[in-house]
């Protein structure tokens, strides 16, 4: 007999056997023999399996999708502040470049800024990480409470959106008129 959290209804006997075998049926007749009260049911292993993983499975593709929308809002708020950011700083750039600034030099700096921003973000998100983990311990199969791996891949994929989020606002800054950002104001 098997129990645990797959089998807590009630006790439930597996066996292993090819389907439309007679061991079916002398299995269903030998309970039956035993006692006519019980419910012989037959199950294929594989929809057993489904059904024991389904919770799991549904609450990893729903902290998948929250990440997914996480990493989604944080890009585009990453975007909102660098484009502020190139606004605000138009006579700056402007001025750099009449000076003779190239437009890698303004790209570093722009870009540089949103790694900065999202390094910040990256080590806060750490933290947090490291603090959540505790949260869905038991949820965790075959990987460790803090696992590098994860943690360096879900950092990565931070500072990637990071640099995509600051592409149009760089190529904005390098763009800028000097003549028309140092007449602004």
């Amino acid at each position: 007999m098997l129990y645990g959290p797959m089998f807590a209804a009630q006790p439930k006997l597996l066996v292993r056997m090819a389907p439309g075998s007679a061991g079916i049926a002398l299995l269903r007749s030998a309970a039956l023999s035993i006692d006519r009260q019980v419910r012989v049911t037959i199950d294929p292993v594989e929809r057993l399996m489904a059904e024991s993983i389904s919770e799991p499975r549904f609450v990893m593709l729903l902290l998948t999708s929250f990440t997914v929308l996480a990493l989604l809002l944080a890009s585009v708020g990453l975007y909102g502040v660098m484009s502020y950011t190139v606004a605000q700083r138009t006579r700056e750039i402007g001025i750099r470049i009449a000076l003779g600034a190239s437009g890698g030099r303004i790209a570093r700096a722009v870009v540089g800024r949103a790694v900065v921003l999202a390094l910040v973000g990256a080590g806060v998100g750490l933290v947090g990480a490291v603090w959540g983990t505790k949260l869905i311990q038991a949820s965790l199969h075959s990987v460790s409470r803090t696992d590098p791996v994860s943690f360096a891949i879900g950092a990565t994929l931070l500072i990637g959106a990071a640099v995509a989020a600051s592409i149009v606002p760089m190529r904005r800054a390098i763009a800028v008129d000097p003549m028309t950002a140092i007449r602004i104001e």
